[in-house]
């Protein structure tokens, strides 16, 4: 609530709490999505590094292969840090591991949304007929599986 309110401040501090309670709960999974969150936050305010760390860590304390929907997002999201800070190798791989990760569980609407922003990266890069083909797919798959907003 505190995030998206953008208090940041308050919402860093619950979360830390938050983590701290799962860690000694021995609960992986709560721990990585605090570690995501406070990613997605410090993302929010332009401290790359940090959120980058944040997110690693998420990826970390997550059972990659029973938390696939999750640690598909925290790869889209590193992958879009790699390519803001103009590693652009880097944040593809990120985007197409998280792409098969997507396609292999069926959620076509955050498939669409990574596709749009592969595209983008391809765009800011000049390689225009790339930039092309993802937005094309990513216009399909939204049609096709009725995942687009109004």
């Amino acid at each position: 609530m505190y995030s998206r309110r953008a208090e940041w401040k308050r919402s860093i501090e619950v979360l830390e709490e938050a983590k701290d309670l799962f860690a000694l709960a021995k609960n992986d999974f709560g721990t990585g999505r605090c570690e995501n969150l406070l990613g997605s936050i410090y993302g929010e305010r332009g401290e790359l590094d940090k959120a980058k760390v944040h997110f690693e860590n998420c990826l970390y304390m997550l059972d990659l292969e029973q938390e696939k929907e999750l640690v598909a997002s925290v790869e889209a999201n590193l992958g879009t840090i790699e390519n803001i800070q103009g590693n652009f190798r880097k944040a593809l791989d990120y985007f197409k591991r998280s792409q098969r990760k997507f396609e292999s569980i069926g959620n076509f609407r955050r498939l669409a949304e990574l596709k749009q922003n592969i595209g983008m990266m391809y765009f800011n890069r000049k390689n225009y007929i790339e930039a092309i083909d993802e937005y094309d797919q990513s216009i399909e798959i939204a049609l096709k599986e009725g995942c687009y907003r109004y």
